[in-house]
């Protein structure tokens, strides 16, 4: 009995980690997505944003840390046009983004300018096209 209560709890463990959060907000970066970007905890988070030219759909995807890197993917649709990179964060970049992403959660300052200076750095990040 020990065990197969052992096993469901870490069955449900590990499926609570790859969770959908989907908010609609104004806020690009809420506090929930920053917690789980500083850890880089495997999860996926959907989110429409209203602005000025339309709505922005988003879908973040965490996927855990692998060989000391943090791996992220988006994907952005704006106007029918979509958009996706992937990166491989190190730690420092991370804490850094995070930071920046408390600080900006409505991601026009700083944290708008360090991803797109991590985004145009081809050894951090790739451009899907």
């Amino acid at each position: 009995m020990k065990k197969v209560f052992l096993i469901l709890v870490l069955v449900m463990t590990g499926l609570s980690s790859f969770a959908v959060i989907t908010r609609e907000t104004e806020e690009i970066y809420t506090a929930i997505f920053a917690s789980r970007f500083l850890k880089c905890i495997p999860c996926k988070m959907e989110q429409t944003i209203a602005t000025e030219n339309g709505e922005v759909k988003i879908q973040r995807f965490l996927k855990n840390w692998q060989g000391h890197k943090c791996r992220y993917s988006e994907i952005s649709e704006k106007n029918g046009e979509k958009e996706s990179f992937s990166c491989n964060f190190t730690r420092e970049q991370v804490s850094s983004l995070t930071s920046a992403m408390k600080e900006d959660p409505m991601g026009k300052g700083v944290a708008a300018e360090l991803w797109k200076k991590l985004k145009q750095d081809e050894t951090t990040c790739q451009i899907d096209k």
